[in-house]
């Protein structure tokens, strides 16, 4: 970072690519004027947005640009929200919760259009499981869920067709072209929309103090889901970011 050496040692072992990500970053806004419009390629993840809109907020232009919103549903079933959540362990926290996905983009809102969720059947179709006394706790409830999920998913075509795995979907053949390429396109630009949601919130901010809140807010958010190591990863992130001004 121009002249600066900065060594970090850390407790536990994060995702690297956080961690690199974001100190490439920091020397970038060590070494440029803030009036110099930064546009950031390959940068999808959404908590990464986040933070890199936290770190650049006294910049003028910050962009950002990656393939991820469609790659990552294509190639590994993700959906998008303030983290890329795999799309069983999504499904799961909507079922344990009993609370039905409504979308974000005017994509989705055609694909439910042809085809219908229904929520409650899928709901029912685990009730008899989540009922178990000795689930005590959310995550134990989102186990079960998961582990029902891996073994046959076919209650996502019959029930929520959006969230019918692309990678894992056996019978994602038999539904047919048109179903593919319509969910590709749905699916695609929802995570899309998630990004350019949250894009669009870090530039809406009057003041500092605002936008800080709302970081908080959206790390908080993220620490509901996130695994352990990732979740670690972002506080350390943050701490970097802070401490290194």
């Amino acid at each position: 970072m121009g002249k600066e050496t900065v060594k970090f040692k850390f407790d536990t072992r994060h995702p690297a690519s956080y961690i690199l990500s974001i100190t490439l970053l920091l020397a970038l806004k060590k070494n440029v004027s803030k009036k110099t419009p930064i546009h950031i390629l390959g940068l999808g993840s959404p908590i990464l947005i986040l933070l890199a809109g936290y770190m650049f907020k006294d910049f003028k232009s910050i962009t950002v640009d990656a393939t991820s919103s469609y790659d990552d549903d294509l190639r590994a079933d993700k959906i998008f929200g303030i983290s890329k959540m795999d799309l069983f362990k999504f499904i799961s926290y909507q079922i344990v919760d009993k609370k039905p996905y409504y979308g974000i983009s005017p994509y989705f809102k055609v694909f439910e259009e042809k085809y219908n969720s229904d929520w409650p059947k899928l709901f029912s179709h685990f009730k008899e499981d989540l009922a178990n006394k000795n689930l005590s706790t959310d995550e134990m409830k989102r186990g079960i869920v998961l582990d029902k999920l891996k073994i046959n998913s076919r209650i996502l075509e019959t029930c929520v067709p959006f969230f019918v795995p692309l990678v894992r979907g056996k019978r994602l053949k038999a539904l047919g072209k048109v179903f593919k390429r319509e969910l590709i396109v749905a699916r695609a630009f929802e995570n899309y929309w998630a990004i350019k949601s949250l894009c669009n919130d870090l530039s809406s901010f009057n003041s500092k103090k605002e936008l800080d809140k709302y970081i908080d807010s959206k790390i908080k958010e993220y620490s509901r889901s996130a695994d352990g190591n990732y979740l670690n990863a972002v506080y350390e992130c943050k701490y970097i970011i802070d401490t290194f001004k």
